[in-house]
């Protein structure tokens, strides 16, 4: 779960309230070098082709920090291609307009860096990567307890307002900035 961010010198970004991954290594080096809420859990990705379409299941189960064993299904139906923001692309004052092709997708995905908390400051870690290739997608099956783990409640209970695909990019991260207090 990440949700959006704007720092006080106007870099846009994103902040995770959680992340699950499959590496043990990968969790504890967030953990204790960025403060990032990353969860060790069992995860499990399965293809199939029906009617035509290709269909994509995720499951996944914490195991570490606890509570252990809350999990999560999602299915979906791949679907066409989307546009894509160029890379360095941002929202308009108002968050809502992008100055490059991709609208709300673009948007919520062309994030070039996240900000964290870090001994009380706050952090900006850049990244760069290639626009992300989004398709449309179609959400058969969302059973899902770590939204709730995460405190959204039952947000998972309803359909969401935006989904989009992405087969994934390769991301390199530079270094971290500590971001300035608005005075």
């Amino acid at each position: 779960m990440r949700l959006y961010s704007v720092d006080a010198t106007g870099r846009h970004g994103v902040v995770f309230c959680s992340l699950d991954a499959s590496r043990l290594a990968v969790v504890l080096a967030a953990r204790m070098t960025l403060g990032l809420p990353y969860r060790y859990s069992r995860m499990r990705g399965y293809l199939r082709a029906r009617d035509g379409a290709r269909e994509l299941a995720w499951t996944a189960r914490t195991r570490w920090p606890g509570p252990a064993g809350i999990g999560s299904r999602v299915v979906v139906r791949v679907g066409d291609p989307l546009p894509t923001a160029a890379p360095g692309a941002e929202p308009d004052a108002e968050g809502e307009n992008y100055d490059a092709k991709g609208g709300l997708a673009a948007f919520l995905t062309a994030r070039w860096g996240l900000h964290t908390a870090v001994l009380g400051r706050t952090w900006y870690l850049p990244n760069v990567h290639e626009p992300w290739s989004l398709r449309s997608l179609e959400l058969l099956l969302l059973d899902d307890g770590l939204l709730a783990a995460a405190g959204f409640g039952d947000l998972a209970g309803r359909p969401p307002d935006h989904a989009c695909f992405a087969e994934g990019v390769r991301t390199r991260f530079g270094s971290p900035l500590v971001v300035a207090d608005r005075r």
